[in-house]
């Protein structure tokens, strides 16, 4: 067991040395793997004492820690106790850096003879710059600047993002085969129900009423075939997109002040869906119940939105 004086506790390269001599000498280690144990000093009135697999001394606890040791390897099969530290003999590893050839620790990652891509990533901080013109989304066809007193450059970037997104959810290709097939899916299961009232006045020997079997035709594709006809008067709305995308901004703006952390393009589609009953100082949108597509085929328009997470930490942010 290792004790002394409280008023001066050991360094590490002491502590490897006193249990270096406790330790049996077993034989030569080359190519043995050195393992960090759990060693610890603990201070008990003014003795210390270390607390380690090979002996744990009487009364300690997480009262007397006072400091873990970090740098103090053993070899389990010779018991051969190594201090790691920058004066260690270094080899070159498989990404050109000075390491223990013991331990494998890097000390100084500045020594390394040849600098590649694995180390670099590793050791150095990715920076991105942004070196494209500030004023590109403020500038015209023509490349002239238009007026500057809208929105400063970020909110006119995010104004841009937000209808690109906007135009892909309501007008895209993809949005258009969406509402066919569904409407194809209503003009099915109108036509299954009509078919079953006509073969049900047969079997009762009963007069098929027409309007009837007319207004349920027009009931079941009404209810998921409305889209296609509203399309044309949206589209003819230049201000619909426009105010939409103004109202995403507005509150993206507010909420990423109070420490909202989501990729602009998650939170605009998660906005809009939120927009319809109203969110922050914005009015409710009614017509946006039948002009979203179900929630559920989302993943037909934005592959890797994460929907269900977006909307969940919009909300979270603006209950706090």
């Amino acid at each position: 067991m290792l004790t002394g004086a409280a008023l001066s506790l050991p360094t590490e390269g002491e502590i490897a040395r006193r249990l270096q001599e406790q330790f049996p000498a077993r034989g030569l280690c080359e190519g043995c793997k050195y393992v960090l144990p759990r060693m610890e000093i603990h201070v008990r009135g003014d003795q210390w004492s270390l607390a380690s697999p090979f002996h744990v001394p009487p009364g300690i606890g997480p009262g007397t820690l006072r400091k873990r040791l970090k740098a103090v390897f053993v070899c389990p099969k010779h018991l051969r106790v190594h201090h790691c530290s920058p004066n260690c003999p270094c080899v070159l590893n498989q990404d050109r850096c000075l390491m223990c050839p013991r331990t494998g620790l890097i000390w100084d990652a500045s020594t390394e003879i040849t600098r590649s891509w694995r180390t670099s990533s590793r050791t150095e901080a990715s920076q991105s710059m942004d070196k494209s013109d500030p004023l590109r989304h403020h500038r015209d066809t023509g490349g002239r600047v238009r007026s500057l007193s809208a929105h400063n450059v970020k909110d006119a970037g995010y104004l841009k993002i937000a209808l690109r997104c906007l135009r892909h959810l309501f007008f895209s290709k993809e949005r258009i085969l969406h509402e066919v097939s569904t409407f194809d899916l209503a003009r099915k299961s109108a036509m299954k129900k009509v078919t079953r009232y006509a073969r049900k006045c047969v079997r009762e020997n009963k007069p098929r009423n027409m309007a009837l079997m007319q207004r349920i035709f027009s009931n079941e594709c009404g209810e998921r075939g409305r889209y296609l006809h509203r399309i044309a008067r949206v589209q003819e709305d230049h201000l619909f997109l426009q105010s939409l995308a103004l109202d995403a901004v507005k509150v993206f703006r507010e909420l990423s002040e109070r420490k909202l952390s989501l990729p602009f393009e998650h939170f605009v589609v998660a906005c809009v869906y939120l927009i319809r009953r109203g969110l922050v100082d914005i009015p409710r949108r009614p017509s946006l119940h039948l002009l979203l597509p179900p929630a559920n085929c989302l993943h037909r328009f934005f592959p890797e939105l994460p929907f269900t997470q977006s909307k969940n930490a919009i909300t979270k942010i603006m209950r706090q």
